[in-house]
């Protein structure tokens, strides 16, 4: 277990889990996606895979009064997104909110119901972080009085209209940049709060995931996400920019025990960010609150560097 989480703390926020999941705010589970074909053994060098996109690479206009739009970078494993305007108003399906964890840039997902995936999104993340979401630490930098007042989405630009009589720091724009990018149809947003551009100098008015690199952890994790179930196989979608592309990642059982731990690769690194798909095994004793921690080897002293830590619940 990650000194991140005492063993007192890890009994509390276990009963948090149990309760929010029997609500329904994680009925999801990884072990449900199409699980990529790479299956690497303990201690195995790996090559992932980049994370195939299941949302639409559509050029759309997204009506401002209806509800919900569609993933894109690292969409969640168990949903296949169709078209905006091709879903049902009953449809359920799982986007990524952008909250922060550690300082840096974290998915939890979320089920949003209706063709309006994006503007859903949007205002999910605008709701702020779940019991769950806080019970392990993430936090929100987008004031919570910030309201939606319009969204659209053509030429692969999603342009936002903001209210509020607040500041909104970097941290929150990029909250907002994430969690519009998460869809194949959105490759920049610019940003509006009370009619003034809202951006993050030096860039300009449209902002796109380059922009906001720094405030990206160097291992983004985009499923599974905090508080999740997961049983094996597991799947880890996101994307990395560590040295040569390579990467450890590593799971943990209630008792902190280590039952799988792969070498991965993202599609590029050293520089340029990119996206990686492993399917990893394991096996535990039993069921409980364990993690997901993604690591480096330095460059320069080859020291253990971890990068992010995802608390999961851990099944067999």
């Amino acid at each position: 277990m990650s000194t991140r989480f005492s063993r007192m703390r890890v009994q509390v926020l276990l009963a948090s889990v149990v309760l929010v999941s029997a609500s329904g705010c994680a009925n999801h589970t990884n072990s449900s996606g199409s699980p990529a074909s790479l299956t690497p053994a303990p201690s195995q060098s790996v090559t992932s895979r980049p994370a195939p996109s299941q949302s639409p690479s559509a050029d759309v206009t997204t009506p401002t009064t209806s509800t919900t739009a569609v993933p894109s970078i690292s969409p969640a494993p168990p949903v296949t997104a169709t078209s905006p305007f091709m879903t049902p108003p009953t449809r359920r399906t799982v986007v990524s909110v952008y909250l922060l964890s550690n300082g840096y840039i974290a998915s939890s997902h979320r089920v949003v119901y209706g063709p309006d995936v994006a503007r859903a999104a949007v205002e999910a993340l605008l709701v702020g972080p779940t019991a769950t979401d806080a019970a392990f630490g993430y936090v929100s930098k987008v004031p919570p009085n910030v309201q939606l007042s319009g969204l659209t989405i053509s030429d692969r630009t999603a342009r936002v209209s903001l209210t509020g009589h607040v500041v909104v720091p970097a941290a929150g724009v990029a909250q907002l940049v994430s969690t519009l990018t998460q869809f194949s149809s959105v490759d920049r947003v610019a940003l509006s709060l009370n009619g003034s551009a809202l951006t993050i100098p030096p860039a300009g008015a449209f902002l796109t995931r380059a922009d906001i690199e720094a405030m990206l952890p160097v291992v983004l994790v985009e499923s599974p996400t905090v508080g999740e179930s997961v049983r094996t196989p597991l799947r880890v979608v996101g994307s990395a920019n560590t040295f040569e592309a390579v990467f450890r990642l590593e799971l943990t059982d209630w008792d902190g025990r280590i039952v799988a731990n792969v070498v991965a690769h993202a599609a590029s690194g050293t520089g340029t960010r990119g996206a990686f798909d492993v399917t990893i095994p394991f096996a535990v004793n039993r069921a409980g609150i364990g993690e997901l921690i993604a690591s480096y080897d330095s460059p320069k002293d080859g020291s253990r560097v971890v990068v992010a830590e995802v608390p999961l619940k851990v099944g067999g």
